[in-house]
């Protein structure tokens, strides 16, 4: 059986959010944007596996990663005895709180407005983002790590568009008459 528990000092998430805007108005109706936004982390959650063994050896050569003991099964309910410290159960995932993760923006757009005729926008957005781990269920806790799943390092979300350009053109008619 899986044991799925919380932390008792766990928090709800928080991030902390910055923005900074410029906007510049043209002639003819055109506008310029230019906008930067940093998020941080100070409370986002993880998973551990409380279960699982530390590592007991290294690789040998040039991966001297850390080795994590090895697969093995005891008696007729297959439990790894080898992998966990409690042998009678497999998984005991733990939601913690961490502050690794962040992520950054930079939006800028160019806009002209409809009054008689053409009228549109085009933008590009660059952002990254970084965290641990994306917590959606324990299913993301069993992924294997080459650090291994209770010592996850920085990288890229899972949720993230690193590129992004969007934009719409639109032309005005005015046709039939106005009553009243």
């Amino acid at each position: 059986y899986v044991i799925n528990a919380s932390d008792e000092s766990l928090k709800y998430p928080t991030t902390w959010k910055s923005s900074l805007a410029l906007d510049k108005k043209f002639g003819s109706g055109f506008s310029f944007t230019v906008e930067g936004i940093y998020s941080k982390n100070l409370q986002a959650l993880r998973y551990i596996d409380a279960n699982l063994k530390s590592p007991d050896r290294t690789f040998a050569g040039a991966d001297n990663r850390p080795r994590f003991p090895a697969s093995g099964v005891s008696g007729s309910a297959a439990i790894n005895t080898a992998r966990y410290i409690n042998g009678a159960t497999t998984n005991v995932f733990v939601l913690k709180n961490t502050k690794e993760g962040y992520a950054y923006s930079f939006v800028t757009k160019l806009e002209k407005v409809s009054e008689k005729g053409l009228g549109g926008f085009i933008g590009y957005t660059f952002s990254e983002a970084f965290d641990i781990q994306s917590v959606g269920s324990t299913v993301q806790a069993n992924m294997p790590t080459a650090a291994g799943q209770n010592f996850l390092l920085l990288s890229n979300a899972d949720e993230y568009l690193q590129h992004r350009i969007v934009g719409f053109l639109n032309y005005r008619i005015t046709y039939g008459s106005r009553v009243g």
